[in-house]
C-alpha cells in the first residue's frame, strides 16, 4: 500500500469519498443558507413581476405598456406583482398589508422626494389582492384604490380570470394616479403657495398614515433572526469543514486537475433588485391603499 504523504494526492478511492462529502456537505449548506435568507422576493422588471405565472403574454405587454406611459407623462413609479402565497417567503408578516407594504419599502418604489409610487400585488393562492401606494397620498387614495378592487379586480378574479382582471386594474390604476391632485393643505405658508401650490414629500402630519407598527417590527424581527442564522451556519459550516480538512478560503488544491484560478469559493454574492430593466427610486409606504379577497 503505499503511503500517504502530507501534502500529496490521496488514492483514488478516498480522495473520490472525501471530494463527494465535500460537495454534499457545500450543497446542504448552500440550500440551507438560501432558504434563511429567502425574505422577500428582488425585483427582475420595474413594470411587472408576475411570480405566480398567470398573466398571459398580450396582457403583459399591455400592462407594461400602460404603467410606462404613466411613468413618462407623471414621473410615478407604479408595478404589479403576483405571488402564488405570502407565506412562500418566510417572512413574519400575517396578512397581505403587512406583506406589500414591507415589499414596497424593500424595493423603494418611487420617488425618494416625492413618495408616489404605486404597487398592485396579487396573492393567488391566499386569494388575496392589495394596492399600495406611496405616502405621499396618505389616505386620499384609499376610497379609489378601494373601488378599483372591488368592481374592476375581484369580479374578474371570481371568474378565475387573473390576466384580465389584472390588466384592467392596472388600466383603472394608471388612470386615478395621472388625475390625482394633492388636498390643499390647511396652514400651508405662503411660501409654499408660491412655489405652485403643489404637495411635497412632507405632508401635513394629519393627511399621511403613520407607518404601522408591524411593518417596521416584521422587518426588524427578520433580519435579527436572518442573522442570527447565517452566523450559526457559518459556525457549524466551518467547523465541518475543518474536520473534512476543507479550507474554505483556498482558491483550489495543490494538485490535481482543479484549477486554482476556478476553485471553489465559500459563500458568494446574493443577488441584487432591478435586473437589466434599471432601479426604482426610493421611494415609500405608509401603509395607504386598500385590499379585498375572493
Amino acid at each position: 500500500m503505499r503511503d500517504r504523504v502530507l501534502g500529496t494526492r490521496p488514492a483514488f478511492g478516498m480522495g473520490w469519498l472525501t471530494m463527494t462529502c465535500r460537495m454534499l456537505l457545500l450543497a446542504t449548506l448552500s440550500s440551507t443558507f438560501v432558504t434563511a435568507v429567502a425574505g422577500y422576493p428582488e425585483y427582475h422588471d420595474t413594470r411587472l413581476n408576475d411570480f405566480a405565472n398567470v398573466v398571459r403574454p398580450a396582457d403583459a405587454e399591455q400592462i407594461r405598456t400602460a404603467l410606462t406611459e404613466l411613468h413618462d407623462n407623471t414621473g410615478i413609479e407604479a408595478v404589479v406583482v403576483t405571488v402564488d402565497s405570502i407565506r412562500d417567503y418566510g417572512t413574519s408578516d400575517a396578512t397581505i398589508e403587512s406583506f406589500a407594504t414591507n415589499l414596497f419599502n424593500r424595493w423603494g418604489i418611487g420617488n425618494r422626494e416625492r413618495n408616489d409610487g404605486a404597487m398592485l400585488l396579487v396573492a393567488v393562492e391566499d386569494r388575496k389582492a392589495r394596492i399600495e401606494v406611496g405616502s405621499r397620498y396618505g389616505l386620499t387614495l384609499d376610497p379609489a384604490t378601494r373601488g378599483i378592487i372591488d368592481h374592476v379586480i375581484l369580479p374578474l378574479f371570481k371568474q378565475d380570470d387573473y390576466s384580465g382582471g389584472i390588466l384592467h386594474g392596472t388600466r383603472a390604476l394608471s388612470t386615478e394616479l395621472q388625475g390625482w391632485k394633492p388636498p390643499a393643505e390647511a396652514g400651508r405658508s405662503a411660501a409654499e403657495t408660491a412655489h405652485g401650490g403643489t404637495a411635497t414629500a412632507r405632508e401635513a402630519p394629519g393627511n399621511v398614515r403613520s407607518r404601522p407598527r408591524n411593518a417596521d417590527a416584521s422587518e426588524s424581527v427578520g433580519w435579527s433572526f436572518l442573522t442570527a442564522a447565517a452566523i450559526a451556519i457559518a459556525l457549524v459550516a466551518t467547523v465541518i469543514g475543518a474536520a473534512l480538512g476543507f479550507h474554505p478560503f483556498r482558491r483550489g488544491y495543490s494538485e490535481g486537475n482543479y484549477d486554482g484560478d476556478d476553485g471553489y469559493w465559500w459563500g458568494g454574492s446574493g443577488g441584487s433588485g432591478g435586473g437589466g430593466s434599471g432601479g426604482f427610486g426610493g421611494g415609500r409606504s405608509s401603509g395607504g391603499g386598500s385590499s379585498g379577497g375572493w
